[in-house]
């Protein structure tokens, strides 16, 4: 439900304002990676792309492994 969904970002923003690192494994790559500050992202069991967030979130090679665009 888009209601949980929006709770749990909630949430995994509040414990990692408190200074705790959050290890989040999700579907959801662009509310992810608003979120997180390094991310890894993973194309058939593999790590495709690793790095920091902000820089991902921006690349051109994400929509590729993640869009397949």
């Amino acid at each position: 439900s888009p209601l949980l969904v929006e709770e749990m970002f909630a949430l995994v923003r509040r414990i990692n304002a408190e200074g705790l690192a959050v290890l989040l494994v999700e579907q959801n790559v662009v509310q992810s990676l608003e979120i997180a500050s390094r991310a890894f992202i993973l194309e058939n069991g593999a790590f495709a792309l690793q790095g920091d967030a902000r820089e991902l979130a921006a690349s051109d090679e994400l929509r590729r492994a993640y869009l397949g665009m």
